[in-house]
């Protein structure tokens, strides 16, 4: 929550230019944080492993690994729907 408080006190643009920070997500960064902690506390974890592969790569290594993953989630909302039903309350 203390980087949630560090971003809050920056604007976007200020965001933009921290380490690691891509151009144009600025304005994303504070509301996908607070999703984020929100997720965690609803499952009651204290930290979390970020990677930086993407959604598709982690679906390509699943698969490799022989994990079952919906078929049917072709297109986002679908995608959304699954993840929503695996950590609804």
């Amino acid at each position: 929550e203390s980087l949630l408080f560090r971003l809050l006190a920056l604007s976007p643009n200020e965001r933009e230019v921290l380490p690691g920070m891509e151009e144009g997500r600025g304005d994303l960064i504070v509301p996908g944080l607070h999703i984020v902690l929100e997720l965690m506390a609803r499952l009651g974890k204290e930290c979390l492993t970020v990677s930086d592969f993407g959604l598709l790569e982690g679906v390509v290594l699943m698969m490799d690994e022989g994990t079952p993953w919906p078929v049917a989630a072709i297109d986002n909302f679908e995608l959304f729907q699954y993840i929503q039903s695996r950590f609804a309350p």
